[in-house]
C-alpha cells in the first residue's frame, strides 16, 4: 500500500506589508524573487522521493507553494510521519535560507508559516488551493527556531558566568577606506554551544532572556573601550526594550565610562513601529545631550525607517545588507537607494553601507554619497582580544 493523494508544500511570510514599508517596493520585489528561488531549491531537496507536479506557484508577495505526490512504490509509507519530518526539515532549511539571503538580523527575525498537507483539489486549481491555504494559515502559529542545544537554566548560567565573547569588525570612512571605528559583535563563548550570534540571540528570545543577554554583551563590549586607540570609536548593539531599562542607563552613566562617552555609539537593532519611536525619543535625547551617539541598524528604503531617521536624527544610519546585496540588480533599486541616501543626509551625519563584500558594491556606495562602510570586503569579525592585544 502507498499514499498516492496529492499534497501541497506551502510557505507564507508574515507581515509582508511591513517588510515593504521598511525596504521599499523595488527591493521587496527582488527579495521575493530570491526567496521564491530559495524555496524552490529547498522543495527540490526535500521532495526527492516525491513527484513535483508543477512549477512554484506564488499568488502574491509572501506566499508560495508546490503540489506534489508520492511516486509509485510497493513500500508502505506513513504520510503523517513523513509530513512531520518534512515540516521540521523545511522549517530549518527555510530559516537558514532567509538568513543567507537577508542577513542574520533580518532573516532571523522574519516570521513565516509552513504547511504540508493533503489536498482534494486538482493540483492545477490554484484558486482552490489558495483558498484552502487561507483557512489553514489562519490557525497556524509562526515557526520558531527549530532547535536550541541548550536549556533555559543553562542559558542563565551563561549570563551568570558572563560566558560571552566580544568580536569586533572595522568600520571605514570613504573614499580613503581608513578605519575610524569598530562594531562590537557578540558570540557565545567557546566553552558553550551558542557560539553563533543567531543561536545566542535566538535562544535568548526563545527563553525570554533577550534583555539579560543584551545587557551582558554590552558589559563585555565596554570592557574593551579602554583598549581601543583613542582616535577610534566603538558601536555597540542595543534593542529598544533594553534602551528603556534603567539598568542600561545606570551602567552607561557610571563615572568610569564618562571619558569615553564621545567615542560610544549605541546601535538600535530593530525596525520600530511609530509608537515605539515616540516612546524612545526622550531617552535618546538624554543620551545625545551627554555626548553619546545613536546609530540605526538595518535601515531600508521604506516609510517606517525614514520616519525613524527623521525623528531620532542619529549620527549614523546603516543601510541594510538586504539592500547592499541587491544594489546592482535593477535600476529601480538604485533609484530608490539614491532617494533614500538623499533623504537621510538631511537628518544624519553619516550613512554606512553594511555587508559590503564586493568592490562593485563599494564603488556604487561611493558614487551615491555613502560616507562609511563595513563588511567582509574589508575584514571579517575577529575576537577583540586578538585585535586589540596586537594593537597595544
Amino acid at each position: 500500500m502507498f499514499e498516492s493523494r496529492n499534497h501541497v508544500f506551502a510557505i507564507q511570510i508574515e507581515d509582508s506589508d511591513r517588510f515593504k514599508d521598511i525596504f521599499g517596493s523595488a527591493v521587496s520585489s527582488i527579495v521575493w524573487d530570491d526567496i521564491v528561488k530559495g524555496y524552490r531549491n529547498i522543495a527540490q531537496k526535500l521532495l526527492q522521493r516525491y513527484k513535483i507536479l508543477s512549477s512554484v506557484v506564488s499568488p502574491f508577495w509572501g506566499r508560495c507553494f508546490l503540489p506534489f505526490v508520492l511516486r509509485q512504490s510497493s513500500i508502505p509509507i506513513d504520510m503523517e510521519e513523513q509530513i512531520s519530518v518534512l515540516t521540521a526539515s523545511g522549517s530549518q532549511l527555510f530559516r537558514e535560507m532567509l538568513q543567507n539571503n537577508l542577513g542574520i538580523a533580518t532573516g532571523g527575525q522574519l516570521n513565516f508559516k509552513i504547511i504540508i498537507t493533503p489536498i482534494q483539489e486538482d493540483y492545477r486549481d490554484i484558486h482552490g488551493i489558495s483558498k484552502k491555504l487561507d483557512q489553514l494559515f489562519k490557525t497556524l502559529s509562526s515557526v520558531s527556531y527549530p532547535f536550541y542545544p541548550i536549556t533555559r537554566d543553562q542559558l542563565l548560567q551563561i549570563v551568570e558566568k558572563k560566558e560571552v565573547e566580544t568580536f569586533v569588525q572595522p568600520i571605514v570612512s570613504l573614499p580613503k577606506e581608513k578605519i575610524v571605528g569598530y562594531e562590537a559583535l557578540s558570540r557565545g563563548s567557546f566553552n558553550n554551544s551558542l557560539q553563533g550570534a543567531d543561536l545566542l540571540f535566538g535562544a535568548a528570545a526563545h527563553f525570554g532572556l533577550t534583555e539579560e543577554i543584551e545587557f551582558l554583551c554590552i558589559e563585555r563590549a565596554l570592557d574593551w573601550i579602554t583598549k581601543i586607540p583613542s582616535i577610534l570609536w566603538m558601536s555597540i548593539n542595543i534593542g529598544p526594550d533594553l534602551l528603556k531599562n534603567s539598568a542600561f542607563t545606570d551602567l552607561i552613566f557610571q563615572e568610569r565610562f564618562k571619558p569615553f562617552w564621545p567615542r560610544l555609539i549605541f546601535e538600535l537593532t530593530e525596525h520600530l513601529p511609530i509608537d515605539s519611536v515616540i516612546d524612545l525619543y526622550e531617552i535618546i535625547k538624554h543620551l545625545k545631550t551627554n555626548g553619546i551617539c545613536l546609530s540605526l541598524d538595518d535601515t531600508g528604503c521604506g516609510f517606517f525607517d525614514l520616519y525613524t531617521v527623521e525623528k531620532f536624527r542619529p549620527k549614523i544610519v546603516k543601510l541594510c545588507i538586504t539592500i547592499i546585496r541587491r544594489m546592482g540588480r535593477s535600476d529601480a533599486i538604485l533609484k530608490e537607494l539614491k532617494e533614500t541616501v538623499s533623504r537621510i543626509t538631511e537628518f544624519s551625519e553619516c550613512i554606512l553601507g553594511e555587508g559590503v563584500e564586493q568592490k562593485v558594491q563599494l564603488d556604487v556606495l561611493k558614487q551615491i554619497g555613502v560616507t562609511m562602510a563595513q563588511g567582509y570586503y574589508f575584514d571579517k569579525p575577529k575576537p577583540a582580544k586578538d585585535v586589540f592585544t596586537t594593537n597595544e
